[in-house]
């Protein structure tokens, strides 16, 4: 159930990444989505599975879409398809996105107090 919960999780946060990313290449050519097989054979376990109804993959350079797709139905009941442009409800995400803002933060402040000790003994040693 977790487990099931945690992927949802990451591929709603993973769609929501993605139309923020896509906005700005909304003027571009669509890509060939047949650039990337792999990620669409990867989903199709968890489309089958019901453990997503679809998705939309992107992969994309600074400058470029490479890859641009979807997978599955945006409404099992009426079997409509998943459009690379579709819109999703996200409920409850902030917290997942607030746990790993903090983590994040935790880290650097983690990594800053150990570069400050470090520079703290070898001034120590030096000293000596």
């Amino acid at each position: 159930m977790i487990t099931s919960t945690l992927r949802l999780s990451a591929v709603v946060v993973a769609t929501l990444m993605l139309n923020l990313i896509i906005a700005p290449f909304a003027h571009a050519a669509p890509p060939d989505s047949g650039n990337f097989p792999a990620i669409a054979e990867a989903l199709k376990p968890f489309i089958a599975d019901n453990e997503i109804a679809g998705a939309v993959t992107l992969v994309a350079t600074k400058d470029h879409i490479l890859h641009l797709a979807a997978i599955g139905d945006a409404d099992q009941a009426a079997h409509t398809p998943m459009k690379p442009d579709a819109i999703f409800w996200i409920a409850s995400m902030t917290k997942p996105l607030t746990g790993t803002a903090i983590l994040m933060l935790q880290d650097e402040q983690a990594e800053a107090e150990h570069r400050r000790s470090g520079r703290e003994i070898h001034s120590r040693i030096c000293q000596h």
